[in-house]
């Protein structure tokens, strides 16, 4: 018989004047996301719920046994502060925390944090209405610390929470999450715009990759640092008795979300198995793998949909579509690498791997019920 997973649990104090104080297991909230005047945010937002746990597969590949190193769309798509395969959910998920949240004055409002173990955050939103024009933003910076090291007690890069002790104590995570989203609808028209921004920096145990030219692991920048967009366009009409219909177009980029793909001790390197397009097939007609490193990482996201409301009901009819691609830089190492870290490829030294992979396309119908 499964667990009961309590997702969110907690208290609060409210006063109009003074604000309300939260405390409990509690969501601290992608504060950029929220700020979406679509009335689509269930349906369509920055975060990559769909498709993550898909394994990406090589262009030309026929069955399973064609994918070689098989990885999935999320170790592209990781954060770098909960370690989620997510894209943007960074500082979403719920803690043991206490949080404050302002009344509001002209429109803006202010909201702090502090959870376990340890992660605090700060925030500014705003809200009003311009004649005609709807406006709503927000942005906020949270820190996320933590010693990086599993359960079990063998210690990752991955960031995952709830580790420490020996030895592991000096392996830290510190990373810093920049957010910032806005909104704007032109109310008789029904034209809408959101825009979502966000950054992680990761200040703590470096994630490293190998250095070619030399026997040691440096510090892979790229790795310590990652950027997300999302772009989304459409239209909210009342064309039918039962409630307004939307229409949108999304647009998303997540760069260099490959932290996943940074297993072993800190210092260690990056190594993964990429499959590769050259030769593509090989000589015996089958698709062949190369053991490479990650230097960088870019998927992009395209997608339409409509949702209808239905008001009698509070409900939402959805259908909506949207295609992953995904462009990996990725050196060779060959086969093997020497004691000291120094990689070869057939006698060479390592050279970048052409990396060619298929589309992931994904079709959605649904419905919502709000209570």
């Amino acid at each position: 018989m499964g667990k009961i997973n309590t997702l969110l649990s907690y208290m609060w104090i409210k006063s109009d004047a003074y604000g309300t104080l939260n405390w409990g297991q509690l969501s601290q909230d992608n504060v950029g996301i929220l700020p979406d005047l679509s009335g689509t945010m269930i349906e369509s937002n920055a975060v990559v719920f769909e498709g993550s746990g898909m394994r990406v597969r090589v262009k030309g590949a026929k069955n399973s046994n064609d994918l070689g190193g098989e990885f999935t769309w999320g170790a592209f798509l990781t954060c770098l502060g909960s370690g989620f395969a997510s894209g943007a959910d960074c500082n979403g998920y719920p803690e043991n925390a206490i949080r404050y949240d302002s009344p509001s004055w002209g429109g803006f409002s202010a909201s702090s944090s502090f959870g376990d173990d340890d992660v605090w955050d700060v925030s500014v939103k705003y809200s009003a209405d311009w004649n005609s024009i709807k406006v709503s933003a927000a942005a906020g910076y949270a820190n996320v610390t933590d010693e990086g090291c599993n359960a079990v007690g063998t210690c990752t890069k991955v960031p995952v929470f709830g580790g420490g002790g020996a030895p592991f104590q000096g392996f830290r995570k510190d990373t810093d999450i920049w957010q910032v989203g806005g909104s704007v609808m032109h109310v008789p028209s029904g034209l809408l715009l959101h825009v979502y921004w966000e950054q992680e920096d990761n200040k703590g145990t470096q994630l490293t990759t190998l250095n070619f030219r030399t026997p040691t692991s440096v510090s892979n920048s790229a790795a310590n640092e990652n950027e997300t967009w999302f772009i989304k366009a459409g239209l909210k009409r009342t064309w039918l008795a039962a409630g307004p219909t939307i229409l949108w177009a999304e647009w998303g980029q997540y760069n260099d979300m490959f932290s996943l793909q940074c297993g072993g001790k800190p210092g260690a390197g990056c190594p993964t198995f990429i499959p590769t397009s050259t030769p593509f097939p090989n000589d015996k007609g089958e698709i062949t793998d190369e053991e490479g490193v990650v230097n960088g990482s870019e998927v992009q996201r395209w997608g339409i949909g409509v949702v209808q409301e239905i008001d009698s009901a509070a409900m939402h009819l959805f259908a909506r579509w949207q295609r992953l691609a995904i462009d990996v830089d990725a050196t060779s190492t060959g086969l093997a690498c020497s004691s000291g870290g120094l990689c070869f490829d057939n006698g060479r030294f390592a050279k970048r791997i052409d990396t060619n992979f298929e589309d992931l396309d994904i079709f959605q119908i649904g419905g919502v019920i709000f209570f």
